[in-house]
């Protein structure tokens, strides 16, 4: 899939996501155990009763994402990263980014997976 920076230059987004992960987990400190739990906090709170999801529910929580304001920070400093001029601050805003990413995709990945079940 291909995208745009702020600056207007074109970028295979597929591969620049794999770059910034590849990059992101050289010094990502955050265990697998504590992203998972966290990944079930933020179900129980969005999804409190697991078992009854109506579709409407499902259907709000699917179109969660991030606003356009942090879509453009997240291009900004994604740059800065792939050109290696990112400050500390910056590294540590762009995980978080990257960390509720993550957490979103896997919530709305399992969301999906509900309302496939329910609807064979």
């Amino acid at each position: 899939m291909k995208g745009f920076f702020l600056d207007g230059s074109n970028v295979d987004r597929k591969n620049h996501c794999q770059k910034l992960l590849a990059w992101q987990n050289k010094g990502m400190s955050t265990t697998k155990s504590i992203a998972d739990l966290e990944l079930a906090i933020w179900e129980r709170v969005f999804v409190p009763d697991q078992r009854h999801v109506t579709p409407d529910q499902a259907q709000y929580l699917l179109e969660i994402s991030f606003s356009q304001a942090d879509l453009d920070r997240i291009n900004e400093l994604s740059a800065k990263a792939g050109e290696g001029t990112l400050e500390p601050e910056e590294k540590v805003e762009l995980e978080r980014y990257i960390h509720v990413g993550h957490l979103l995709s896997i919530l709305k990945a399992k969301i999906r997976g509900r309302l496939k079940k329910t609807t064979s």
